[in-house]
């Protein structure tokens, strides 16, 4: 084999297996060399039909004259220069509509004498790294979004709890000391919707985020969200109606709590966007029914500021609203609706919206739910509120009985402590598990319940409780022992179980869910 033989067995193996675009034109702009991936793009059967031709007139017939002008003017732009050109450039070569996105490289081809031979030009396509480079810019921009508003919604109430405080330690009004704490009260309960928010979130971008089916009263729990809102309708003079098909089945079986996160969700968002004295209503019926299996239909329906037909794609979109202003101008993280849209999916439904800008929005949704018992057995009533206050009920009496109370940090015990003033329970603090162990092992039937945090110096809560199971007497084996902590995620309480717990508070306290774990386990 010649010399010039192999010359072009080589450059024919380099046009067989070249990745990229490679086009080699001679001094007089004739094509000498295509690579064979640009043959295939532009389908030119052969080199043959185009070598040593002109490349406008030898391309003219595979590619769109709007491509053969963009590299008419990316050859132009190498030719002018003096130095290899490098740039990004968007190349439909079939007018497609859907432009690929080439790294471009450019350079005049000169031989030893310093002579101009021709030009090489090398595209290499990107677009799979631009689209993901884009799709991760715009993402980061979100969440930079998202921050920057979460940000601003965690400040507003930390600086009312902290300006209320500050004003109700100066206070002589009693009056004046009442208010400050339920602005006080108010604006820690919206932290905590606000922290709750980011969790679930966190959960649902690494699908963690698990349904908990209870059977319920399905009126009581449209009855609670109501009242939990009523005051919020009362200050906007809102009218609020609810719609409740009595063929709905007393008595549920689905996750009561998220799907009362929903309607509290949708409910909240409507009271957020109607102006004082609009209307906003709940309907719920039952859309179908196949023995115990139930298909639920949900809609919140609100005559407020309505939504516009290109705002409406943002919606369900996590760290998104359908309009940036509406943070600053509403408040609000973005999160809400996204996952209420999970939710709703793992309950087997779906979930939309209805809006004309300056016309009302309808949100509406469906769920499967199975059908309950027919009579569940009643609780017994937690709590009655009176002027802002708490007021333990008498039904919940524990004169006579012992708990421990294993808790590293005091202000958690002292609140606990005043919460259950007045229900006549004794109560043994210890500041670790190691305190709690020795306590216990003192004397273990002097206590008929335990509530132990988790994280605590010394000895944390799951391994104090295993040494507890571990004892050589039957009343460790039997002591209730309620997990009372910030770990609220469902693989904690899996530990929790796991290491020989019977149930599960979170923290920040509930008094109504610690009555409800002390009715539960201690008997009278």
């Amino acid at each position: 084999m010649s010399l010039k033989e192999k010359e072009r067995y080589y450059l024919e193996i380099a046009r067989e297996h070249s990745t990229t675009v490679l086009i080699i034109l001679d001094n007089e702009s004739c094509l000498v060399y295509a690579s064979k991936v640009f043959l295939n793009i532009a389908n030119i059967p052969d080199f043959s039909v185009i070598t040593g031709k002109p490349y406008k007139s030898a391309l003219m017939p595979y590619i769109h004259y709007k491509a053969l002008g963009d590299i008419s003017d990316i050859l132009d732009e190498v030719n002018d220069g003096v130095h290899p050109l490098t740039k990004h450039q968007s190349i439909d070569f079939h007018n497609t509509g859907t432009p690929h996105v080439y790294a471009v490289n450019g350079m005049p081809l000169i031989d030893n004498h310093g002579v101009s031979i021709g030009t090489a030009l090398r595209l290499y396509d990107i677009t799979d790294m631009h689209t993901a480079i884009d799709t991760a810019n715009r993402a980061s921009t979100a969440k930079s979004e998202f921050l920057s508003n979460m940000s601003h919604e965690i400040r507003t109430p930390l600086n009312a709890v902290i300006g209320m405080t500050a004003i109700a330690r100066e206070a002589k009004d009693i009056e004046k000391i009442h208010y400050c704490m339920e602005k006080i009260e108010e604006s820690s309960t919206h932290l905590l919707s606000l922290i709750n928010d980011i969790l679930d979130m966190s959960k649902i971008e690494v699908d963690k985020l698990v349904l908990s089916p209870v059977e319920f009263n399905f009126k009581t729990m449209i009855e609670r969200i109501s009242n939990m809102l009523r005051y919020k309708f009362e200050e906007k003079h809102i009218t609020y109606k609810v719609i409740c098909d009595p063929l709905i089945p007393n008595t549920i079986l689905c996750d009561e709590q998220r799907l009362a996160q929903v309607l509290v969700n949708l409910l909240t968002n409507a009271l957020k966007f109607t102006s004082i004295g609009g209307t906003i209503t709940l309907t719920a019926t039952l859309a179908s029914t196949d023995g115990e299996d139930n298909t639920l239909y949900f809609s919140v329906k609100d005559n407020g500021i309505g939504i516009s037909e290109t705002q409406l794609g943002n919606l369900f979109i996590p760290f998104s609203q359908a309009d940036n202003s509406i943070s600053r101008k509403y408040g609000g993280t973005g999160l809400g609706l996204a996952i209420s849209k999970k939710i709703v999916e793992l309950m087997d439904g779906s979930i939309d919206v209805q809006s004309t800008l300056h016309n009302g929005s309808e949100f509406f949704f469906t769920i499967q739910a199975k059908t309950g018992i027919a009579n569940p057995a009643q609780k017994i009533p937690l709590l009655m509120t009176s002027n802002n206050e708490f007021h333990i009920l008498k039904a919940h009496d524990f004169t006579g009985k012992t708990i421990l109370l294993v808790e590293d940090i005091e202000i958690n015990r002292e609140v606990v402590i005043s919460l259950l003033e007045g229900t006549g329970v004794d109560i043994v603090e210890a500041e670790n598990g190691e305190e709690a162990i020795k306590l216990f092992s003192t004397d273990p039937y002097k206590f008929s319940l335990i509530f132990m945090d988790i994280q605590m110096p010394v000895l944390d809560g799951l391994t104090a409780t295993r040494k507890i199971r571990s004892m050589e007497m039957p009343k460790a084996r039997t002591i209730p022992i309620v997990a009372m902590t910030a770990n609220v995620f469902k693989e904690d309480v899996e530990k929790c179980q796991a290491a020989g717990m019977n149930d599960h508070v979170s923290k920040p306290i509930d008094i109504s869910m610690v009555l409800e774990k002390m009715h539960k386990y201690i008997k009278k």
